[in-house]
């Protein structure tokens, strides 16, 4: 029994790993070069996010 266990959790990590870098591939070679034709060359170095209650 314990042998399925970590067959399922290291296939459940490729799986993981697997389904990351396509969505890296299509938002690096589809998304983003739409992005760049229409708008420009995006900059987001001005983009930050505020964390935690100042008002």
């Amino acid at each position: 029994m314990k042998g399925n266990v970590s067959l399922r959790f290291s296939r459940g990590c490729n799986h993981r790993w697997s389904f990351r870098k396509i969505v890296t591939s299509v938002i690096d070679d589809l998304i983003m070069p739409i992005v760049a034709a229409i708008v420009g060359k995006p900059d987001f170095s001005s983009i930050y996010f505020a964390m935690g209650k100042r008002f």
